[in-house]
């Protein structure tokens, strides 16, 4: 009886062991192919437009929009006395978004126009604190409070919820600057000829601090405030920015929004070789520096802890490379604590099937696959 009890328990034990090699064997294939087919198609994507987002570079640096972006006296604490945040849904909407709402033709019509100049809220709004935004040179949103206090809890938190706090940061309504900042040249634009030249000075700075930030929204909002330079160039007929023009702020557009997408696949031989003399905060990088790449923000899921699974640590410690010199660079160095592992193994149920061994590759890969946004559609949409 003993015997057959024995053997019995040896053949579910050799079965069951066998099911385990096959569940094995399948997740570890299934993650690697998941993952290399999604740099396949990351870098096939990159390599096809590669070359539009490098003219574009070459044609901005022509214009002289911004020669250089300074990092010495930040506007945000400034800035932030005045500008409304982000950090509720219910936030009451801001009063200067609202007076252009109301006259939503302004900038289209001469009666749309005349209209917001005539309107009582208008008159009686006070934009003078705008004035003090020339005495600063760039904006950086990571010396806030709120966020350095969220940043603090990153090292000891693992990657689902590191996404979790990097995607709730809070944010600075940088259409609400852009507002009261056209207020305040609306209102200068009645005023004297050096008024009136101020109006448009006044703009272009602010969208230089925009294109300082580190933030993706931040950038897009950098090219609203060149249109709105644009649309003040042409109604005072005084222009400050010789090779601002529709064009160049498309191009603009584009780029800002596909550096990230670049960045994302650390191409160092493409980069270091092609594109480093455009790797400044005045050609919109800087957006990238928020937008950081799967290989960091899940690293704990794909470096190696389970035997027999597939290493991408060369593919981590690339991006780690490239990421570390990106924050240098954009003066965003509150972000490095993402590219260090979690000071403890951190099993949650947030995680969920990522805590699982080898078949947490399969998942990390899944997630990959389905969460990252397609950086390059500026370029695809104008095929």
């Amino acid at each position: 009886m003993f015997k057959k009890i024995k053997k019995v328990f040896l053949i579910f034990s050799v079965f069951g062991f066998s099911i385990f090699v096959v569940i094995l064997g399948v997740s570890v294939k299934i993650a690697n192919d998941m993952y290399q087919d999604q740099l396949v198609e990351w870098s096939a994507t990159t390599a096809k437009y590669l070359p539009k987002f490098a003219e574009d570079l070459k044609v901005i640096k022509a214009a002289h929009i911004y020669d250089r972006v300074t990092f010495k006296k930040n506007a945000e604490p400034y800035v932030s006395k005045f500008v409304l945040w982000e950090t509720t849904v219910d936030a009451k909407s801001p009063a200067a978004k609202e007076l252009l709402r109301k006259h939503s033709d302004w900038s289209k019509t001469e009666d749309g126009f005349k209209n917001l100049l005539d309107d009582h809220d208008f008159k009686s709004m006070d934009v003078s604190w705008v004035a003090g935004l020339k005495n600063f040179d760039h904006l950086d949103l990571n010396t806030n409070e709120q966020i350095t206090k969220e940043l603090n809890r990153v090292p000891s938190l693992g990657g689902i919820e590191r996404v979790g706090v990097h995607s709730t940061l809070p944010l600075l309504n940088f259409m609400d600057l852009l507002d009261q900042v056209t207020v305040f040249s609306l209102k200068k634009s009645q005023g004297t000829q050096a008024d009136r030249r101020e109006a448009i000075e006044m703009i272009h700075h602010v969208a230089h601090l925009l294109v300082s930030t580190s933030s993706l929204v931040g950038q897009l909002v950098t090219v609203v405030a060149l249109r709105r330079e644009i649309f003040f160039s042409n109604k005072l007929e005084i222009k400050i920015t010789a090779g601002l023009n529709d064009d160049i702020v498309n191009r603009m557009r584009r780029v800002g929004f596909s550096w990230p997408g670049v960045m994302q696949l650390a191409e160092t031989k493409a980069i270091s070789t092609d594109l480093s003399q455009y790797m400044k905060p005045e050609f919109m990088l800087c957006g990238a520096a928020s937008e950081m790449p799967f290989p960091i923000m899940f690293s704990e899921y794909l470096e190696p802890r389970w035997p027999f699974e597939p290493s991408f640590q060369g593919d981590i410690d690339r991006h780690r490379t490239v990421y570390q010199s990106l924050f240098s660079t954009c003066h965003t160095d509150s972000y490095a604590v993402y590219l260090k592992a979690p000071t403890k193994k951190v099993w949650s149920k947030a995680s969920g099937l990522l805590n699982v061994p080898y078949i947490r590759r399969a998942m990390a890969s899944t997630t990959m696959s389905i969460g990252m946004p397609n950086f390059l559609r500026s370029y695809q949409k104008e095929e």
